[in-house]
């Protein structure tokens, strides 16, 4: 039988591609900007991180049997024809910073977790309706979040635009 993720992947790609324009929570529209001459590239970055749910958290790894952080945002950029640096803070470097209330799907969030090594970045990709998608560590797979939980909220170091 096929991975879960593989079974769901492409009613769960269509659907999340259905509603990108509209707001998953109606307390907090999506801005405006959200549609534009980059949305081909945001949506294959959205439907690229949906197939990637539950598949497993390796570190080190670009998709071949997992990935870790990084590896699943060079991952889904590569999906949508772009080539990002493999290190978090590259990938930081690289884009341009957006605020948090303007962020568009795809657009990158950085997290600072570990206060012994401060140069140590975790990074997810936003989806929008205050949603994103990461390879988490703690619980060893591909999955999504609520980016208001204050565990997020507490340790947002960066939101950045790569498109």
């Amino acid at each position: 039988m096929p991975p879960r993720s593989s079974l769901l992947a492409a009613p769960l790609a269509a659907l999340l591609l259905l509603l990108a324009p509209l707001p998953l929570r109606a307390q907090e529209p999506v801005p405006p900007t959200a549609a534009g001459p980059d949305l081909p590239e945001r949506q294959a970055i959205a439907s690229y991180l949906v197939s990637a749910l539950g598949e497993p958290y390796r570190r080190g790894a670009l998709g071949e049997g997992g990935y870790d952080c990084s590896g699943l945002v060079v991952s889904a950029y590569a999906a949508a024809g772009r080539q990002l640096p493999r290190l978090a803070a590259e990938q930081l470097r690289q884009g341009q910073p957006v605020e948090p209330g303007a962020l568009r799907p795809g657009d990158l969030l950085f997290y600072r977790f570990n206060s012994r090594r401060p140069q140590r970045l975790h990074v997810v990709i936003y989806i929008g309706g205050g949603r994103a998608i990461h390879a988490s560590p703690k619980h060893g797979e591909v999955r999504e979040i609520e980016i208001a939980q204050s565990i997020w909220t507490r340790r947002l170091v960066a939101t950045v635009s790569l498109l």
